[in-house]
């Protein structure tokens, strides 16, 4: 979760998916939207190299804006020619789009790098009255009071605003959005993602072995998926979905 340029641009273009996830959870996410437009304009924040994107255009005929602000991993996306999807190079802080723009904004696991509150209340405006958006968030799923202190403390140093889910459930009540549902992405949705991490780990480890900081980096990033192996009861990513009232 502490990225880096490194991650950014040698690991995680390398892979299918930049966080946990998979096409069967967003077909899921996306079918508890009620009421869509035929064709809706969508906004993909954080995109990445856009295995979602690509997920979500398989469902549905509308536009989908993908947005990232690492053209490599754009360059990526634009490469499958998919019609319905185009790329904007831009901060998911400083969005260039007017009020009111999108029937849908999604984000999978990349709303942390605003802080969960803050990316809803920022991006709340860009959707129209009614509209929806589907986020996943890295959050507790047991009482803080009984997570062992190993796992507790690997997170609260790499993603401080942490929190359970009955407490992101106030923050999106408090922020102006009705929670449609939320649900908790799979084991498997963490594997789809750390499984071909691993493997480019590996190979990176054998490329850059004569350079320390690199390989420590490396090292970190093996932790966490030893972590999540350990740990995953208590901690993972959830989907919440909601509409803006």
């Amino acid at each position: 979760m502490n990225v880096n340029y490194f991650q950014v641009g040698v690991i995680y273009k390398n892979i299918l998916r930049q966080g946990p996830g998979q096409k069967s959870e967003t077909e899921k996410a996306f079918n508890l939207l009620d009421g869509l437009p035929q064709s809706p304009q969508i906004l993909d924040i954080g995109c990445g190299t856009g295995a979602q994107t690509l997920n979500l255009a398989d469902l549905t005929t509308g536009n989908i804006i993908a947005v990232d602000n690492h053209k490599s991993f754009l360059d990526i996306l634009n490469r499958k020619n998919k019609t319905t999807i185009s790329t904007l190079l831009a901060d998911m802080s400083d969005l260039p789009f007017d009020p009111d723009s999108f029937d849908l904004i999604w984000s999978e696991g990349a709303i942390y790098l605003m802080g969960f509150e803050k990316g809803l209340s920022k991006w709340k405006s860009l959707v129209k009255s009614g509209g929806y958006i589907a986020v996943t968030e890295i959050s507790w799923l047991k009482d803080t009071s009984i997570i062992p202190k190993e796992i507790y403390k690997f997170w609260k140093e790499a993603y401080p605003a942490i929190q359970s889910i009955k407490k992101n459930v106030c923050v999106i009540e408090k922020s102006g959005y009705e929670l449609i549902d939320h649900f908790t992405l799979s084991k498997k949705a963490w594997q789809t993602y750390y499984t071909p991490m691993e493997a480019e780990i590996n190979v990176l480890q054998n490329k850059y072995q004569t350079s320390t900081d690199i390989v420590n980096q490396l090292e970190l990033e093996k932790t966490e998926i030893r972590l999540y192996e350990k740990y995953s009861d208590y901690y993972g990513y959830v989907f919440y979905i909601m509409k803006k009232i």
